[in-house]
């Protein structure tokens, strides 16, 4: 059963910290991206990897001073066709991504110009040289790991208790969703869809494993688009 310092972790990360993220945070690297700071959206992604694994460092510190059990956390390897279920999923993306990055490869200047204001929302937040790239990947394992841990995995095993399993993954599907707000209602509304699908699979499975591999690799699949729209220049 969680006690009151999981719940107040829960309340610290989930709500603290997105109001944080949306009133202090994303403001201050946004107006130095903006402002075309030097490195500014590399150092934004290093910010942004050390906040979450810290984060899920806490979780992970206090699973292990208090022996508890990892599967409560959804640290399973599921079995039968849940298993099946989990790279059936993963698969599919790594399909989705392949195709989207090689389809947008083959785009002429005019055409990547035409599709750049659909990203406007997350403009800003998006690699554009090789090396943010690179970064941005990084940022985007961090993600799919310390993200489903915190939100798929410890959020709703505090919340459900009290909520029941399926009330409980819907609120965290809502703050998961609130978590992304500084990206404007158009990121929120993904974010909060995506949380839908990671959720779902979660319950299904009984694991977050799957969830992981599928979040980072959507968000690789999402940081690659923008790297191939919003380049200066063409790569091979």
């Amino acid at each position: 059963m969680p006690d009151r310092i999981d719940l107040a972790f829960a309340a610290l990360f989930s709500v603290v910290g997105a109001v944080l993220d949306y009133f202090v945070f994303w403001p201050r690297m946004r107006r130095a991206m903006e402002s075309g700071v030097p490195r500014a959206r590399i150092r934004a992604y290093r910010f942004l990897m050390v906040m979450e694994w810290l984060l899920a460092g806490c979780v992970w510190a206090r699973w292990l001073a208090l022996d508890r059990t990892w599967a409560w956390l959804g640290l399973a390897w599921p079995e039968g066709w849940r298993q099946g279920l989990n790279w059936l999923v993963v698969a599919a993306v790594v399909c989705l991504l392949v195709a989207q990055t090689r389809s947008l490869a083959k785009l002429s200047e005019e055409r990547r110009v035409a599709l750049r204001p659909k990203l406007e929302h997350v403009a800003t937040l998006l690699p554009r040289t090789s090396e943010e790239h690179l970064w941005f990947v990084a940022l985007s394992v961090t993600a799919g790991v310390c993200e489903e841990l915190l939100y798929r995995g410890f959020l709703i095993w505090v919340l459900r208790p009290s909520l029941g399993l399926w009330l409980a993954a819907g609120m965290s599907v809502l703050l998961f969703g609130a978590a992304h707000s500084y990206q404007g209602a158009k990121g929120t509304i993904q974010a909060t869809v995506m949380g839908v699908i990671f959720s779902g699979l979660t319950l299904l499975t009984g694991s977050i494993l799957g969830a992981m591999a599928a979040h980072a690799l959507v968000d690789i699949l999402g940081g690659t688009s923008g790297y191939q729209l919003l380049r200066e220049s063409p790569t091979a």
